[in-house]
């Protein structure tokens, strides 16, 4: 449950950052029962003045098509969405010169696809954080900046962010601790759920569940769900760390990890790996490669070979790591 006030300040806070106007058109091709979908794109169209083009459903080719006629200049998506743009490219004649920039939110694109986009079609990809808990967007890349390896930007007008240790206290520039959100910008209760309510609330922050770190600049970085985090003999292990890893290397379309029993350990990391069309790995490979970028504490034990249909994935595309970990 949010506020009015709450969802407007938002708006308007990613209005400014972002310096929407009544001349931006917006696309719309995720499903709109996703909170931050729908404020971003016809909500934030609204409030800006612009206008907003709704899709009935994501199909690559009709959103490529949409954009070229009408004279698209925003939208935001997932990776899975990204790809899929950029797969759908290169079978016709594509013209997204209107665009300025696109939103990816959910998780970060990986390096070499975002390179591969922004020379190709000559437009940003912004990283942003948020959630449905908050509303919108807490945290966004500048568009006029460089980015900042997978800095999710720095945080946006109106929003209170800190990082927490355990203990509650707010933890030093750089090091890792949960995402905390001023509570005056975050959901007022979950319906009909008042436990988890007082659960996520602390002394006027609310938990976000995300681990995270803000350097120098201030600039925060997103270093993995709570819940997925690995505790290896003692040693936290951070799957998406060692996801960006494997996205890293070229053959590999697509990549998962998570945590599996182990006898002495307690959990070691398991990663679920898509190789791009043609191309063959062995096991050992990634597990080196994971060698020689990590900490011999965070290093892969095993990897398993999947089609990229095997990842469980919710309506926005994203894998499903709960999912994932009853498949195995």
């Amino acid at each position: 449950v949010h506020t009015h006030e709450n969802i407007l300040l938002h708006l308007e806070g990613i209005r400014k950052h972002l310096a929407f106007g009544s001349e931006d058109v917006f696309l719309a091709g995720l499903p709109f029962f996703q909170l931050v979908a729908f404020l971003v794109h016809p909500g934030l169209a609204l409030h800006a003045g612009g206008t907003v083009v709704i899709l009935e459903k994501f199909e690559p080719k009709v959103f490529l098509q949409t954009v070229k006629k009408e004279g698209v200049s925003f939208f935001a998506a997932v990776p899975t969405i990204y790809h899929m743009i950029h797969a759908a490219s290169e079978s016709m004649d594509v013209d997204l010169s209107t665009v300025r920039f696109g939103i990816c939110a959910g998780s970060p694109l990986s390096m070499e696809l975002r390179r591969k986009f922004e020379s190709s079609f000559h437009f940003r990809i912004i990283h942003c954080y948020g959630m449905t808990e908050i509303s919108l967007i807490a945290s966004c890349e500048d568009p006029g900046s460089e980015p900042k390896g997978v800095s999710v930007g720095s945080v946006m007008p109106y929003i209170r962010l800190r990082i927490a240790s355990d203990e509650g206290g707010e933890v030093g520039e750089g090091q890792v601790g949960e995402i905390q959100i001023g509570a005056e910008r975050a959901l007022r209760s979950y319906w009909n759920a008042p436990a988890e309510m007082t659960q996520a609330l602390h002394q006027g922050w609310f938990g976000t569940g995300d681990m995270g770190r803000l350097d120098e600049e201030g600039h925060l970085h997103i270093v993995d769900r709570k819940k997925d985090m690995i505790i290896r003999g003692g040693f936290n292990v951070f799957p998406a760390e060692i996801e960006r890893v494997l996205l890293a290397d070229g053959r590999v379309e697509e990549a998962a990890v998570i945590g599996i029993p182990h006898p002495r350990l307690g959990e070691v990391p398991k990663a679920f790996v898509a190789l791009k069309k043609g191309v063959r790995v062995e096991e050992q490979e990634l597990v080196a490669l994971s060698r020689a970028k990590l900490a011999n504490f965070k290093a892969l034990e095993e990897v398993q070979f999947v089609d990229p249909g095997f990842f469980p994935r919710n309506a926005l595309g994203k894998i499903v790591k709960p999912a994932l970990r009853t498949q195995e």
